[in-house]
């Protein structure tokens, strides 16, 4: 039996802006204890990093796990209907794994796609673990990039958002859009805010694009945008749509089930499989940039990573740089 998984890819940012370098994180957390690894939530879950190795100083995989220690699921009798407790041994609860990869070459992480444990809280628990700085941002497709840096005049942006945008860049680079999208959920008490910019009619002017690449830059990686489109046209040609949330680069993949349960260890080759299909595009070298969302060629050498290795001991992190 085979359920078919969904694998996504990310750029790991340093709070510069810089490619951060994910293996000396994910050494110092194999090496940290059991509670260590374990960072309680809300009211009743659990985020825990259960495995994470590297291989070779080039690679590093792991097994993050939510846990839940209230509202578990029941059972069911498939033959008489009934609904019965799901009683489980002392000490243990029930779970959702999310199996990741990271390649240092590429710069890239991927991570299983599930349900409820999503990337964002990957990267909080690497962080909370190890004090470790750095933030994850979605990949475009190669092409979607492309596409929206030719465009020379920009006609429209649509963008929902759900929850509030209190990110003191975005609040400081534009302000009246910040405070448009969080007045109007404050005083509406809306779910979900719609925002349209657009030049209507007039073809012969564009909306500002630095301005417009600040918001695509913003919204793409947070996951409560819903949607996140821009309109326009190179030159005198014909207008297109970039979708910064449906081109996002993904790969998909079935996987084997073991005693009901999706095999970890073929979990973690897809992930592999995935990196490696994309490994001789230019699919893995695209990232955002602050200033301009420019494309890597895939011969462009990559400059060496500034590396930190991460330590914990007795419950205090500390970070030391070493040799790239």
């Amino acid at each position: 039996m085979q359920k078919t998984v969904t694998v996504d890819f990310w750029d790991v940012l340093g709070m510069d802006g810089d490619p951060f370098d994910l293996i000396p994180v994910i050494d110092a957390v194999s090496e940290a204890t059991v509670a260590e690894r374990m960072k309680p939530r809300w009211a009743g879950q659990i985020d825990f990093l259960a495995e994470a190795s590297s291989y070779k100083s080039s690679t590093a995989s792991g097994t993050a796990v939510l846990i839940r220690t209230e509202d578990r699921p029941g059972r069911v009798h498939l033959e008489t209907g009934a609904l019965n407790l799901l009683t489980l041994p002392t000490n243990e609860e029930v779970r959702e794994d999310m199996s990741f990869h990271f390649d240092r070459d590429l710069r890239t992480l991927v991570t299983q796609r599930r349900q409820l444990f999503r990337a964002s809280r990957l990267a909080n628990l690497l962080r909370d673990i190890t004090g470790a700085k750095f933030v994850i941002q979605p990949k475009l497709r190669a092409d979607a990039w492309d596409r929206f840096k030719k465009l020379t005049r920009l006609g429209k942006v649509e963008l929902k958002v759900q929850g509030p945008v209190h990110h003191p860049t975005f609040s400081h680079s534009t302000p009246s859009v910040a405070q448009l999208l969080d007045g109007a959920r404050d005083e509406t008490n809306a779910v979900e805010i719609g925002l349209s910019l657009s030049m209507g009619h007039v073809k012969s002017q564009s909306l500002t694009k630095q301005k417009i690449q600040t918001i695509v830059n913003y919204f793409r990686k947070d996951e409560n945008a819903r949607s996140l489109m821009v309109t326009g046209s190179e030159g005198d040609g014909d207008s297109q749509t970039v979708d910064f949330i449906n081109d996002r680069l993904v790969f998909s993949g079935d996987v084997e089930y073991a005693e009901k349960h999706l095999d970890r260890g073929k979990c973690r080759q897809l992930l592999k499989q995935a990196v490696e299909t994309n490994r001789d595009t230019w699919n893995l070298c695209c990232r955002a940039d602050a200033a301009e969302a420019e494309l890597c060629s895939p011969a462009r050498e990559m400059a060496p990573l500034g590396i930190l290795r991460f330590s914990i001991r007795r419950g205090v992190v500390s970070s030391s740089p070493v040799a790239a």
